[in-house]
């Protein structure tokens, strides 16, 4: 079981030696050298930084331990995303999908379980036509773990 990585605050940064800008949108690029993925989008960021779009600031893991253990930083590259000081929330991006809850529930279930789904502790009725819109969640927390592409990159950072 992979342990979910633990979204560094700007003070827990500090506390690691890195400095997050307090204005703008900013970007901490956890990478390494050796790195295939972190070598994709490193320029990219960097052309972003260079055009005004960003802040960037780079720390490599293999140099700053302290950051992975203390995170549960193992994946790289990490990118953590900040907004005039603060870590930003959870984007989704992607198409949507709706799917009836009684069908996302048999699915989860397995069929194993007789359920209720209830609202203010009463049964709803006519499960069939509830539906729960499925996302796929690009940044959690302020955090993206590997590289999904510059154009969802450049997605995300208009968003923020």
């Amino acid at each position: 079981m992979t342990e979910e990585v633990i979204p560094p605050s700007v003070e827990d940064l500090k506390a690691v030696g890195i400095q997050i800008p307090p204005k703008g949108k900013v970007i901490l690029d956890i990478f390494t050298e050796w790195c295939g993925p972190c070598k994709q989008v490193g320029p990219i960021l960097h052309q972003m930084q260079k055009n005004g779009l960003i802040t960037l600031v780079q720390e490599d893991l293999d140099k700053n331990e302290k950051l992975g253990k203390n995170h549960n930083i193992h994946s790289i590259p990490t990118l953590v995303f900040f907004k005039d000081g603060k870590r930003i929330g959870s984007i989704a991006k992607g198409d949507a999908k709706e799917v009836p809850v009684t069908e996302l529930l048999d699915q989860v279930l397995g069929g194993s379980y007789e359920y209720q789904v209830l609202q203010d502790n009463k049964p709803l009725k006519d499960l069939d036509k509830t539906t729960v819109r499925l996302t796929r969640t690009l940044v959690k927390d302020g955090v993206m773990v590997g590289f999904c592409g510059e154009e969802l990159l450049r997605e995300v950072i208009e968003q923020m």
